[in-house]
């Protein structure tokens, strides 16, 4: 799936904007417990300290400014557990960044010690996640914690979710344990995993069971979710953690977009302008979220912020609103902005969502009201039409205006619809779609792609990944189409008939002449 760079920039942080302030919280202070590193006391900073978070930076970045006071923070907390948090500025640097291969700031990697080679962090960029995130890299995969107070005290501190194991005394559960160890070992920078075999816990959880008990415990819910699947299938139990490690009505950012589209469940979105009025609406969709969990996932998100992530789902910049994106199929859902959001509406929406009933928006140019070139324009609303024509092969071009490879393929492409359509063969249509203004069902991960929808199998779409000439595409087309069509054999013929032609004009013109 393809999503906009845009968007990418504005919610997971990826471009840095100049500011210049007096102070500047991109560097931590004095006082802090960030340590300043330079390239002559890097490698014995890592040799006394067995783990650390570097952060490599550049003074001017925004996002690094926005993620210094975090970072401090979080070293500050760090520091009794002897995990040291760093910081090299690149602008001096310059060496050190390039030999740990910086290509962008902020970028963080931890480092346990100075021959294990490091790894990028992957939490979320607040004190709270560092913090956690760090702390889990101390600890192995699975903490065994046998006292219920201690585990009750561990579960109520937890900033992120528990995924805790009650194990009864005795109990033969190998095929557990295996399944258990194997996702902490996968999900430990998400998650914390646990064992206990607590009477307490035992008692309020587990009962009379003889096998193993996994609860999910997070900071929104005072209980906890319970699995009830097959513990030996690990599929079921990853899906189960998954889907209810997540808030039931979170908060979407830059650090917690990528969780949530990776879940590929359809991702509803509440745009909220103030406090009160995403308070207010809670009332309508915890219910919804607690009767649809592991169907949808809703979000709230702060305009202010990211108002403009409204246009990718095709909603105008009007607050509050909702809107619905399913992300397999990348369709987008939307509640009328004719007038004034009404709570109310949303119980109706997501049921009519849920039932398949609502219709997708469907960003797209207007139809053309002629085709005046060989290349067929093509728009989001009659795609399918267009494209599942069972009586015509169809070569779509998906493309960008601002693509220099698409522009550089143009000419090509006008080349090869032009001989189709000088010999009248209409049962090959070559077609063009700007991406940038149409939503089509396909994934489309970068421009040009160029798809063939054969006439004898609309199912089984073909990507073109050969060279771009007109020899290419024709071969592409007569081997994968359907009716087998060569367009370099038609050229020929166009080109012989137009010569046939010249010379009958000329003999004609001679014997005019005398």
């Amino acid at each position: 799936m393809k999503f906009s760079i845009k968007l990418l920039a504005a919610l997971a942080g990826i471009v840095c904007t100049a500011a210049a302030v007096d102070e500047n919280p991109a560097v931590a202070s004095a006082d802090s417990a960030v340590v300043k590193l330079t390239s002559d006391k890097f490698s014995a900073f890592l040799k006394e300290n067995d783990l650390v978070l570097a952060e490599f930076f550049a003074p001017w970045c925004g996002h690094c400014k926005h993620l210094g006071p975090e970072f401090s923070s979080a070293a500050d907390r760090l520091l009794d557990k002897n995990i040291r948090l760093a910081q090299i500025d690149c602008t001096v640097e310059k060496d050190l960044c390039q030999n740990h291969g910086i290509k962008g700031y902020p970028t963080l990697k931890v480092f346990k010690g100075p021959d294990a080679e490091p790894v990028d962090y992957s939490g979320q960029r607040t004190a709270d996640s560092i913090y956690s995130y760090m702390l889990k890299q101390s600890l192995p995969p699975v903490s065994v914690i046998a006292d219920a107070a201690d585990l009750t005290d561990s579960i109520e501190e937890a900033v992120e979710p528990i995924v805790l194991q009650i194990q009864p005394k005795g109990a033969k559960a190998s095929e557990a344990n295996t399944s258990f160890y194997e996702l902490a070992g996968t999900l430990r920078e998400q998650f914390t995993f646990i064992v206990t075999s607590s009477d307490e816990y035992i008692k309020k959880y587990a009962g009379d069971s003889s096998e193993p008990v996994f609860a999910i415990f997070r900071a929104d819910s005072s209980e906890p979710s319970i699995f009830k699947g097959e513990v030996s299938d690990l599929t079921h139990l990853t899906e189960f953690i998954e889907i209810e490690t997540k808030p039931l009505f979170g908060e979407i950012d830059g650090s917690s977009f990528q969780v949530y589209m990776g879940a590929k469940l359809p991702l509803a979105y509440y745009f909220w302008t103030d406090k009160a009025g995403r308070d207010a609406v809670e009332s309508i969709i915890l219910p919804l979220a607690k009767k649809y969990r592991g169907v949808i996932n809703f979000v709230g998100l702060e305009a202010a912020k990211f108002g403009p992530h409204a246009k990718n789902l095709n909603m105008q910049e009007s607050y509050p609103l909702f809107a619905i994106h399913d992300i397999e199929s990348n369709k987008k859902y939307g509640i009328s902005q004719e007038k004034e959001l009404n709570n109310k509406d949303i119980t109706k929406f997501v049921e009519s969502f849920v039932a398949g009933e609502a219709e997708p928006i469907v960003k797209s140019e207007d139809v053309p009201e002629e085709q005046a070139e060989a290349v067929y324009h093509l728009v989001g609303k009659e795609h399918q039409a267009i494209t599942l024509d069972e009586s015509k092969d169809v070569l779509v071009k998906y493309y960008a205006p601002w693509c220099g490879h698409c522009k550089r393929l143009a000419p090509t492409y006008e080349e090869l619809a032009a001989v189709y359509k000088d010999a009248g063969e209409d049962r090959v249509v070559i077609a063009k779609l700007d991406h940038t203004l149409n939503d089509v069902p396909v994934e489309i991960s970068g421009y040009p792609t160029l798809v063939l929808y054969p006439a004898n199998d609309k199912t089984n779409p073909i990507t073109f990944e050969g060279a771009r000439s007109i020899e290419g595409l024709s071969e592409f087309i007569k081997d994968k189409g359907s009716f087998g069509i060569d367009a370099l054999k038609l050229q020929a013929e166009n080109t012989a008939a137009g010569n046939a032609t010249e010379e009958a004009v000329k003999e004609a013109d001679g014997h005019d002449e005398l």
